[in-house]
């Protein structure tokens, strides 16, 4: 009885202390793939048995094993998606998300749970099953183009100016200040978003292809007259002056670049104005 007591005082121990030694991991890895054998064996054995019954129970346990080790898979992943802040989490596309409602219609799951089954927020749920319905944005569940994604260009700007001026006074909004003076429309959060990315390579200057004219039809050079008075442009602009907006009609020479005429309408002018103008 003592020496019964002592071995389970002594196991006690060695389940207490702290698993930082080397050896100890070490101890525990290998009784852990000892029995991991003794049962691939055992199963094996089971598998190849004459009896049907105990072949069923051999599928059945390999079923089981093989869910267990999925679940910790994913809790897993999902843990590591956790850990990561909301705004640099990667996104899912279009067919993961309309999978992800799928998955949420078969399985019964309220908002919350698929929610949290994915790490995601309830609301963003909420604007899926929107968009679903017809009721919400529809791009969310189609390959669109993008067409607000800031250049690459702007994006190694960014980060060149940050490069230059490292000083905490040259900020992100002087840097979005002097981009906006370059004709550049781009806000501070956009320069703060860019600079948290990686910076792109410098891209190469584009080179507009030359207009190629259509063949065996002369050509009316439109954009480049040859002499006056061949080509004129029309432009209208409207100008607001406290309450009262007018519209003014000019008329330009394409070769000279010379003010013709010039005009001032209370009103929109019609098609009529704008013919006799001419």
């Amino acid at each position: 009885m003592i020496s019964d007591e002592a071995g389970n005082r002594g196991g006690l121990i060695l389940l207490c202390m702290p698993l930082a030694s080397a050896t100890i991991l070490s101890l525990v890895d290998s009784f852990a793939i000892l029995l991991a054998q003794a049962y691939q064996l055992a199963r094996v054995r089971l598998a190849s048995a004459s009896s049907p019954i105990l072949r069923l129970v051999c599928q059945r346990d390999r079923v089981t094993s093989e869910r267990e080790l999925l679940r910790r898979e994913i809790v897993i992943l999902r843990a590591s998606r956790k850990s990561i802040a909301p705004h640099k989490r990667p996104e899912y596309h279009a067919g993961e998300r309309l999978a992800i409602l799928q998955l949420k219609r078969h399985r019964g799951w309220s908002v919350r749970k698929t929610a949290r089954r994915f790490v995601i927020h309830p609301n963003t749920l909420r604007s899926w099953i929107k968009a679903i319905e017809g009721c919400g944005k529809l791009s969310l569940f189609e390959d669109a183009v993008r067409w607000n994604r800031i250049d690459d260009l702007v994006r190694w700007a960014s980060h060149e100016l940050r490069r230059l001026c490292p000083q905490k006074e040259f900020g992100t909004r002087t840097i979005a200040r002097h981009l906006v003076r370059a004709g550049i429309a781009i806000s501070r959060t956009t320069v703060q978003r860019v600079l948290r990315e990686e910076k792109p390579k410098r891209p190469s200057p584009r080179k507009r292809p030359p207009m190629q004219k259509a063949m065996d039809v002369p050509p009316h050079d439109l954009l480049q007259p040859s002499c006056p008075n061949h080509v004129w442009h029309m432009d209208l602009t409207c100008i607001r002056i406290l309450w009262f907006r007018f519209t003014a009609a000019a008329i330009l020479d394409g070769f000279s670049r010379r003010l013709l005429v010039l005009k001032v309408f209370i009103k929109v002018p019609r098609q009529l104005n704008t013919a006799r103008l001419v």
